[in-house]
């Protein structure tokens, strides 16, 4: 075979190689997962109404925080705080407190980095590190609230951030700067000057002129006409997630169990004053083939696919049935009768 045809031959059957692997690589690209939507930026909240929303972030220090907590307890105030797991894991009163205020609570990282800085791994430690610490300190997770530290964030960020579970980042429209060293009065002064419906005002529990501000901050924003608000109003409460409902129940007293569907219609229509305890397990009726469970004062039949229209549960007429076997039943049963010493009533 010569230099040209061997070179032909090698090149076909490159040709053939790439074909097959693009054929049977194709389905596997389509089948990736789709990635998890990106973290919606806030900086503040759509609304006509005179809504402010006060957020104070948290650095590893316990700084004003008691005495801004107990100005915001004293005014009938709740706020959102940025919250890292290093103040969470030093100050897990404080955090409690917050929850227990029913403040909303942002997980501002765990030790408070630059996040377009660092990589993706590293910030999904930040972030788990950080809501496990809140977890511990007040009960609630941060999610699903995230507090840039400082307002550093980019479009990787907001993946990242998604991807772990944080829906908002939430940044802010109203930055008095307290951490440059402004006074009280400054502060006040600007927060009043950029007022407006649905801002969303930045402090630190770290700075005294945010601190020693907040109190007439909330005055004066009062006597303007304005309420406060937290993320939590607009977007959900952070409450401990619900454990979930049983799926069987197991009752001691006759040794057999209530399961899934059966006990979802035993708990809604009556329980155990209705139905009484299970006297058998579930079984498959021979005879109707209906999947059938008997109780005290009740036997249940599945009947699959008859929600809404009816219920997947309906109860065999067990009086009726008795009195069919004992011949007692000649017409249909519960028919009213006329008669008896009072002429007002059917019998």
């Amino acid at each position: 075979m010569s230099g040209h045809w061997k070179h032909a031959v090698v090149h076909a059957r490159i040709a053939v190689i790439a074909l097959l692997f693009a054929a049977f690589a194709t389905p596997l690209l389509q089948a990736a997962p789709a990635a998890a939507a990106s973290a919606t930026t806030i900086a503040r909240i759509s609304t006509s109404q005179k809504v402010i929303l006060l957020t104070i972030d948290t650095d590893s220090i316990r700084g004003y925080m008691p005495g801004m907590l107990d100005t915001l307890e004293a005014k009938g105030v709740r706020v959102s705080f940025g919250v890292t797991g290093d103040f969470a894991v030093g100050n897990a009163d404080l955090v409690k407190r917050m929850a227990q205020d029913g403040d909303t609570i942002m997980n501002h990282s765990m030790n408070h980095p630059y996040f377009t800085q660092i990589s993706s791994a590293q910030r999904a430690t930040e972030l788990q590190q950080a809501d496990s610490a809140i977890m511990k300190a007040a009960g609630i997770s941060s999610k699903p609230f995230f507090r840039p530290p400082y307002g550093d964030y980019n479009n990787s960020v907001l993946s990242d951030v998604g991807a772990n579970g944080y829906l908002y980042s939430v940044m802010w429209s109203i930055d008095p700067q307290g951490w440059s060293g402004k006074s009280a009065s400054v502060i006040t002064s600007i927060i009043l000057s950029q007022a407006n419906p649905g801002a969303i005002v930045l402090m630190h529990s770290t700075d005294s002129g945010d601190a020693n501000a907040l109190a007439g901050v909330i005055d004066q924003l009062r006597a303007r006409g304005y309420s406060f608000a937290t993320l939590g109003d607009y977007f959900g409460n952070q409450t401990p997630p619900p454990p979930p409902p049983p799926t069987t129940i197991y009752f001691p007293q006759t040794g057999h169990s209530i399961s899934h569907g059966f006990l979802r219609y035993w708990q809604q229509f009556g329980g155990l004053p209705i139905f009484g305890y299970p006297i058998t397990e579930e079984y498959t009726d021979p005879q109707t083939g209906l999947v059938t469970q008997y109780f005290e004062r009740a036997r249940f039949e599945w009947h699959p696919g008859a929600w809404p229209s009816h219920f997947d549960v309906e109860l065999g007429l067990l009086g009726t049935e008795l009195a069919q076997q004992q011949g007692l039943l000649t017409t249909a049963p519960f028919q009213p009768v006329t008669g008896g010493s009072n002429g007002n009533c059917t019998y």
